[in-house]
């Protein structure tokens, strides 16, 4: 299980399960009063691979900052083992 970006160290190798999840994208903002789009989830990869011993690098895509005032910021892709799950889309700004 990885929470931020590291090594994946394989010792002998076989089957694997996965689960890469992009980070998820920020709501839009403006007024308290009104309302504005969410962000949308990061993509979801995951399946089952071989893989051989060694090191993988991962990456792991953080959430969109909240903006005030303006469109959500879209959230960032996570990557392991040559796969990418994409982050979410920042939400709308009501205008």
């Amino acid at each position: 299980r990885f929470t931020s970006s590291g090594t994946f160290s394989v010792s002998s190798g076989g089957s694997l399960e996965y689960l890469i999840v992009g980070g998820g994208g920020a709501g839009g903002s403006i007024y308290s009063s009104i309302g504005n789009g969410g962000g949308g989830a990061g993509g979801v990869v995951t399946g089952t691979l071989t893989v051989t011993a060694g090191n993988f690098a991962m990456s792991i895509g953080g959430g969109g900052a909240g903006v005030t005032n303006s469109a959500g910021d879209n959230g960032a892709n996570s990557t392991g083992f040559s796969l990418t799950a994409d982050g979410g889309g920042g939400g709308g700004q009501y205008r």
